[in-house]
């Protein structure tokens, strides 16, 4: 897992110091000292985790005092104070910024942002009024570059300023694509219509980061955008992909050498068979969902190829490793580009295969790039590259019928799993857990899905169902992955949509997250973007999940992939948002039906018939001998048409 950064080496005082006394250029040190901590998973508040006691245990310091256990009115007022210093660091006219820390507020603009939602200043608009940069109409008054770049590290996706987004991207070219990136950078979650309309006016614009020359910073900048616009809750979201693509390969290719072009492509032009399997590698520990869901596939193609992982140092185990031949250890870092495709080339693969592609900064450019004969990515991440350069997608664990050929760029292989075939990973540290609600008239519903899942549209669900229930009810979010600021603004968010039942649990150890979500009587699934892993937690649990596919991606058949093996209700299973929302309401006020079906789905025995190994997993191998029979069939093709 990935290392946990020092700790920062202030605290809040220190800022409040510094900034007071005008002592800029020390305020300057510490803004961006903490830009880079929180980039790389660093906290602002003080983190704790929850072990299998229940109890709390500090686990990273923040900006102290900002506790993770303080209370949210708490909270509101330390982040008041953090806002503050920014305020009247960037409002007093007598003093001009370093360009290293206004490019520091754009790049690392949504947790800057996530900062002043929290704060009763909402936004930073009120910034530029001060500096005169703003009318009390909220007109803009620009006269200088300078003048260009304040609105830059100021505007916000939560801003009442009207700009024009295509014209700000060019303004300054750099600078506009670090804005541009940098409102998009961990962009998780759209917190209120405000934040929606901006982020759709933004999005429309995406054709103008083609144009844009990126630096490594901007190519790293970029993968963010690329993995999550497959979570956005609009038409067209992977519009922004293809766009982000053409930038990278443009950069990508600039970075390699003409000599090891020429050494790539010569190994390309011999190949005639698949012998060499290189897997680039996003995540692969033992304790993580794509070890979970690709441990077996994998561990069979080592018995008839070589197969070789690329992977970074944090993201294997000594576990994990024994499904492959070989290991070399890359950096998540787009810096490395022409090191990994050296090593690559080293190997002369016949076939690369990405089990996922979005998590990971390394791996985005090199789908990018040609690096063998064959390219072929699985859908651990539930969508198309949109890349020119992969040829295939292995279908996973998807049931045969639907049109998934029109969601992807890359041609899907038609090879499915038979329902007896598809099995996932237990857990490291899974065990049997008694199932055992509290008696209190209260209906706890679970949503156990990552938070750029939770779009706007299911918010508004809950709130509806909230309104029409006649029992009390909580909604209990279990937002892996997100800590610090990201889910105190999301909390924030949702008491202003939903109001005080909700419960946001921190991060916890599994046996303690299980312990939580055994509390639950029901659990609604998200969309579009369904979940895989989670589902096996609910189902082994026994708590009914309502979910529904729209059918519009990849990833909103993961659900019925992950759970088809179970005989579930029709009542579980509707075919629209209304159908979902009338299957909860029934659900929510009928005690007895909500435990029979919970006895069903126990009685079906998902611990053994989900998780447990019946046979070996050969989908993945008859992929890739797919694969070999197609390119022998297309040479005989070219040898009978000569």
């Amino acid at each position: 897992m990935a290392a946990t950064p020092p700790p920062l080496s202030f605290t809040l005082f220190d800022l409040e110091k510094e900034v007071y006394r005008r002592n800029y250029k020390k305020y300057e040190q510490y803004l961006i000292e903490l830009c880079s901590y929180l980039d790389n998973k660093g906290l602002i508040e003080d983190s704790y985790i929850v072990n299998d006691k229940g109890e709390p245990v500090k686990v990273q310091n923040g900006l102290h005092p900002l506790s993770g256990i303080m209370s949210f009115e708490q909270k509101v007022e330390i982040y008041n104070r953090i806002a503050s210093c920014i305020t009247a660091y960037l409002s007093d006219t007598t003093y001009t910024p370093s360009d290293e820390a206004l490019l520091h507020l754009i790049f690392f603009k949504t947790n800057i942002a996530s900062i002043f939602y929290i704060s009763s200043f909402n936004n930073m608009d009120h910034i530029l009024w001060n500096r005169d940069l703003l009318t009390n109409d909220f007109r803009l008054n620009l006269a200088t570059e300078l003048d260009i770049k304040y609105l830059l590290a100021c505007y916000t996706l939560n801003s009442n300023i009207t700009i024009d987004v295509d014209t700000l991207i060019n303004a300054i070219p750099y600078w506009g694509a670090s804005w541009y990136l940098g409102l998009l950078y961990h962009h998780h979650h759209c917190l209120n219509q405000r934040i929606q309309e901006n982020f759709n006016k933004l999005i429309a614009s995406h054709k103008q980061f083609e144009k844009v020359s990126l630096d490594v910073t901007l190519a790293e900048l970029a993968a963010s955008p690329w993995m999550n616009c497959s979570y956005w809750d609009i038409e067209n979201r992977h519009s922004v992909k293809k766009s982000i693509n053409v930038a990278l390969k443009r950069w990508a290719e600039d970075e390699i050498q003409p000599g090891l072009k020429k050494r790539v492509s010569r190994y390309i032009k011999k190949t005639d068979g698949i012998k060499r399997i290189v897997v680039l590698c996003e995540k692969y520990f033992s304790k993580h969902a794509m070890y979970r869901s690709y441990h077996l596939p994998i561990s069979v193609l080592k018995q008839h190829y070589d197969v070789t992982l690329f992977c970074a140092e944090q993201d294997f185990d000594d576990n994990s490793v024994k499904d492959f031949h070989r290991v070399i250890t890359v950096k998540d870092s787009a810096q490395n580009i022409a090191h990994i495709v050296k090593d690559i080339a080293s190997i002369e693969p016949d076939l690369i295969l990405y089990p996922s592609l979005g998590m990971a900064k390394w791996t985005i450019p090199l789908c990018n790039l040609r690096l063998a004969k064959y390219q072929v990515m699985c859908y651990g991440h539930p969508a198309s590259a949109m890349s020119d350069e992969i040829d295939y997608g292995y279908s996973s664990g998807f049931a045969q019928g639907p049109d998934y050929q029109s969601f992807c760029m890359e041609q899907v292989i038609p090879v499915y799993h038979a329902d007896h075939e598809i099995v996932f990973q237990k857990h490291s540290q899974f065990e049997e857990i008694d199932r055992s609600t509290p008696e209190d008239n209260v209906v706890r519903i679970a949503i156990n899905s990552s938070l750029p899942k939770i779009s706007n549209r299911f918010i508004k669900l809950c709130s509806i169902i909230k309104s029409h229930s006649s029992v009390p009810l909580e909604f209990h979010f279990f937002a892996v992955g997100n800590a610090g600021c990201e889910l105190t603004a999301f909390k924030k968010s949702l008491q202003e949509r939903i109001g005080t039942c909700i419960v946001i649990h921190p991060h916890a150890h599994y046996i303690e997250y299980m312990k939580n979500l055994a509390k639950c009587d029901l659990a609604i699934g998200t969309f579009p973007f369904g979940n895989a892993n989670t589902n096996i937690d609910l189902a082994v649990l026994g708590i009914p999940k309502i979910y529904y596919s729209e059918e519009c991606g990849l990833a909103s058949f993961t659900d019925h992939a992950t759970l088809r093996k179970l005989t579930l209700p029709d009542i579980l299973k509707p075919t629209s948002e209304a159908g979902l929302l009338s299957s909860l309401i029934y659900l929510i006020h009928n005690t007895n039906e909500r435990q029979r079906i919970s006895k069903e789905l126990r009685n079906q025995k998902p611990t053994e018939s989900l998780t447990e190994r019946k046979e070996d997993d050969s989908t993945l191998l008859r992929s890739i001998r797919w694969i070999e029979n197609k390119a022998i069939l297309t040479i005989n093709r070219k040898e009978n048409q000569s």
